[in-house]
């Protein structure tokens, strides 16, 4: 990670939602942000968030389209049913497989393709939470 991903803080408290199943992009992603200052609550699995209370408390939601348990789109849909209001982020390797339409009237900011370019990231994720 290099030092202009460092130097630009995230402010104290801003608690983010890391959801992927795939460990090593999901440890990577949580290295990152963690080191622009944000505070990570890393999971590998959605149904784990659904029942974790803590997860209402986040500001941001960044989770992988497709998993196992459940996919991105259904995650953020649970969640909002569950009344939270937080900005979200989703992850793709296939984005030829997703409907734009549909990930945006659930209510993702944006839809990011994999490999993730940690500058456009962290961009969005900054520039997301500055709306709030």
């Amino acid at each position: 990670m290099g030092e202009h991903l460092r130097g630009d803080r995230a402010p104290s408290g801003v608690r983010l939602l890391l959801v992927e199943d795939d460990a090593p992009v999901r440890r990577s992603l949580q290295l990152l942000l963690r080191g622009c200052g944000y505070d990570v609550r890393a999971y590998a699995d959605g149904r784990r968030v659904l029942v974790d209370p803590a997860a209402q408390e986040v500001m941001c939601l960044i989770t992988d389209h497709q998993m196992a348990s459940i996919d991105g789109i259904s995650l953020l849909r649970a969640l909002r049913a569950l009344g939270w209001s937080g900005v979200a982020i989703l992850l793709t390797a296939t984005h030829a497989s997703l409907e734009p339409a549909d990930a945006g009237s659930v209510g993702f900011e944006l839809v990011i393709e994999k490999p993730v370019d940690e500058h456009s990231l962290i961009e969005v994720v900054r520039r997301s939470l500055s709306r709030m």
